[in-house]
């Protein structure tokens, strides 16, 4: 038996799935804080400024001079 019709079933789905989004940004935004705290700040200014769209990072290094980050982007829009 349903108590509610099925517009309010999809929007308590839809607010299920915004929370969800919500949240996992929210760890994602926590996760990058924490890891630029040991770069260098003219790195992290730098960072930014950059626009990733679609790339998968496989791999970061630093030295004292430079960073160096490989991306994938073999499923994204970015040349």
């Amino acid at each position: 038996m349903k108590f509610f019709t099925q517009e309010w079933y999809e929007l308590m789905s839809d607010w299920a799935n915004h929370k969800l989004v919500e949240r996992t940004m929210s760890e994602y935004e926590d996760y990058f804080r924490d890891a630029f705290k040991g770069l260098d700040p003219k790195i992290v200014e730098t960072a930014q400024d950059i626009d990733f769209h679609d790339c998968k990072i496989t791999n970061v290094k630093q030295s004292e001079q430079s960073l160096k980050i490989l991306l994938d982007n073999s499923g994204a829009f970015t040349e």
